[in-house]
């Protein structure tokens, strides 16, 4: 987003003038197609009327509506996790027009959802708006629970405060801005088709560019969604300094689900990880 300060309108109206010289060089560095449009976009700027103040105000809110894309989390680091975020990234394809759909699929705790929100801070900027849409499994567990989320994720998206309370959604003009919208959607911890459905988030109700983000434990749900099976990331064993991120799962449980957790576990674990869980669980006896 340019913004010129200090420069009289009549400057940018005339791309012979003061720029020049500029426009010269990007020619040679961009070729003439991107240039040209520049141009265009110079001219345009220079004759757009009113205020200092209300072009001011406009900036300012384009700038917040940027930055309240990124995620409210803040992405701890994980060990290898720049490896599988641009494998995510790569399977987002996100130069191309049509709509895709992919998952994040593994085990409870293994950080699906840390990844996401590490690809979602990253590409968020390059749409026209987006959501991240956490704890859909847990937050689903009533009607009014589910509802309650697709209106956060309708309100993010189109900008404004909206309650539809029926299973779907019936109105035309809502459909039809959606499909008018570029998007960037994260649905995460998604356990059961229903939840999907109601959320009613799919290919042909978002705009042309738009990518979705499944994350969950189940990869059948996320398959049954239409995401293709080269269309899913499954998330490799934790290394030790992701233990952050799995104790956050049984911290201040009982010993009963840190037993469950170390079954659970057993195979995707670096043996070190495991002892120390061993350590902890033994600790607990205490307790």
């Amino acid at each position: 987003m340019p913004v010129f300060y200090h420069v009289e309108p009549k400057d940018i109206r005339d791309p012979n003038g003061s720029f020049k010289e500029a426009f010269a060089n990007h020619l040679q560095k961009y070729g003439a197609e991107k240039v040209v449009g520049w141009k265009a976009a110079f001219i345009e700027a220079g004759f757009i009327i009113g205020s200092e103040p209300e072009h001011v105000e406009k900036t300012i809110q384009d700038v917040i509506e940027k930055l309240s894309c990124i995620s409210p989390s803040v992405t701890e680091k994980l060990v290898g996790i720049d490896k599988q975020k641009e494998k995510i990234k790569s399977l987002l394809h996100i130069d191309g027009k049509d709509i895709r759909i992919i998952g994040i699929w593994g085990m409870n705790g293994i950080g699906k959802t840390t990844l996401a929100e590490a690809v979602y801070n990253e590409v968020s900027a390059q749409f026209e708006t987006c959501c991240f849409l956490p704890n859909v499994r847990e937050n689903s567990k009533t009607d009014s629970g589910i509802l309650s989320q697709r209106n956060s994720l309708l309100s993010q998206i189109l900008k404004e405060s909206l309650r539809i309370d029926t299973p779907r959604i019936g109105s035309t003009l809502t459909r039809d801005r959606l499909q008018q919208k570029r998007v960037l959607v994260v649905l995460d911890d998604v356990s059961d088709l229903d939840q999907l459905k109601i959320l009613d988030v799919t290919d042909g109700h978002l705009g042309s560019g738009s990518r979705i983000i499944l994350t969950s434990t189940d990869k059948q749900v996320l398959m049954n969604f239409g995401v293709e099976n080269d269309g899913i990331y499954e998330v490799k064993k934790l290394d030790y300094g992701a233990l952050r991120v799995l104790g956050s799962s049984v911290y201040n449980k009982s010993e009963k689900v840190w037993e469950s957790a170390l079954i659970d576990i057993k195979e995707h674990l670096d043996p070190k990880i495991d002892d120390f869980l061993k350590i902890s669980l033994d600790g607990l006896g205490g307790v």
